[in-house]
């Protein structure tokens, strides 16, 4: 039953103390965005055996609604509890003699990483911290699992951004890797209307930047959807594992502000000669997907673009072709969130187990064995690449710690 059934403002629609939806004073605000997964439900029954998480799963699973699925696993997805790695990794936490201590602080030297643990006297091994992956999901116990392919969903993309305001997804992702963005010649950058335009690159313009988004809705809804797999082909308990992701710092291309500039006279009559101003293109190398890249890439410590006259990119412009035709120069960053001017920090996000066991529980009632990969198909997603790849060191480190408190 939809508020629209029964007239009533979102914020106004209460159950009572028999399971029926009513209609009551103003409540909290909450999301409309779920809404259309009721669009098939007539009625609710007026049971308080509702309530009970079993009656209320049978109930739901006879609409076969793939817009309540979608419904269920976006509540997954936004249980997510904020953990940190000391929290996960007991073990591999250990606090280290102060005079040690400023040689591996990577919460000074890489304060976009502060959130990944809570104890400033705690440290992590460089192996493990640069070691962490985008497009993984972990387990405390046995370290990388499961990676997500993209071939259903594209979760990873370059975005056009100016002005602080997304302008959309451009670019085109070449087989090697590498993505593509046409110039051209009187039209606007990237094809989208915006005041950066081919021949008129100026430092004043570094409001405009290029990020490459990590799209976590389909990446988190694909695994979700399979949770009780990934468990099953690992042998680990789905109800007491605490499967983990890492949330990145979205990195970016943004212009320099000392870049290149703009020669407007001589532009001028390089567009009035009688020779066609040419196609400029710009390749983009594949993005950082773990910690350690993600340091080199913003070090300036590995490629991250170059500029070419050819579509395939067998050639890259010199520098004098680079300045006299303005092209600007770009320098890794992060990019600022949408919604503040500052840096979104990395970060950890945990599954709560109780939630797996909802979603094994909504599975069975679906009539889908949890235990395969048969759901996450049947919502658009391939199955998980399992990986099985431990922790480094960590037989090693429990051997040695074991020692330790024997000791």
């Amino acid at each position: 039953m939809t508020y629209r059934n029964k007239q009533s403002d979102p914020a106004r629609l209460w159950m009572d103390s028999v399971g029926s939806l009513c209609h009551g004073p103003e409540g909290p605000a909450w999301t409309r965005n779920f809404m259309s997964a009721w669009e098939t439900i007539s009625e609710i029954p007026s049971s308080r055996e509702m309530l009970e998480s079993d009656a209320s799963f049978r109930f739901l699973s006879k609409f076969k609604s793939k817009a309540l699925d979608d419904y269920v696993l976006e509540w997954a997805r936004r249980q997510w509890e904020a953990i940190h790695l000391n929290d996960l990794l007991p073990n591999v936490a250990r606090d280290l003699p102060s005079e040690d201590r400023h040689r591996f602080d990577w919460r000074a030297e890489y304060p976009y990483l502060e959130r990944m643990w809570k104890d400033t006297d705690c440290h992590f091994p460089v192996d493990i911290i640069g070691s962490l992956r985008f497009d993984t999901i972990y387990s405390p116990t046995r370290g990388a699992v499961a990676r997500l392919a993209q071939v259903d969903h594209p979760w990873m993309f370059w975005e056009t951004r100016a002005g602080g305001s997304s302008i959309g997804r451009y670019g085109t992702l070449l087989i090697n890797g590498l993505t593509c963005f046409t110039l051209e010649a009187g039209k606007d950058i990237f094809s989208h209307p915006f005041p950066l335009t081919w021949c008129k690159f100026e430092a004043k313009e570094s409001t405009f930047n290029l990020e490459f988004r990590f799209e976590r809705i389909d990446f988190e809804r694909g695994w979700l959807s399979q949770v009780l797999h990934l468990s099953n082909a690992l042998k680990l308990s789905g109800n007491e594992e605490r499967f983990f992701t890492i949330e990145p710092p979205p990195p970016g291309l943004r212009i320099s502000q000392t870049s290149r500039q703009y020669d407007g006279l001589g532009a001028f009559f390089r567009l009035c000669d009688a020779k066609e101003p040419p196609l400029i293109y710009l390749f983009l190398y594949p993005p950082p997907m773990c910690i350690s890249e993600l340091k080199h890439w913003l070090d300036g410590d590995i490629p991250t673009h170059f500029w070419s006259l050819d579509e395939t990119g067998q050639s890259q412009m010199s520098e004098d072709e680079l300045e006299e035709w303005g092209i600007p120069e770009l320098v890794s960053c992060l990019s600022p969130t949408l919604q503040h001017d500052s840096v979104k920090l990395a970060s950890l996000r945990s599954l709560p187990p109780h939630i797996c066991k909802a979603l094994r529980d909504w599975q069975i009632v679906q009539g889908y064995d949890p235990s395969t990969a048969d759901y996450a198909r049947y919502m658009g997603y391939s199955a998980c690449e399992i990986v099985n790849e431990p922790w480094p060191g960590q037989a090693e480190a429990s051997e040695r710690h074991q020692a330790e408190d024997q000791g």
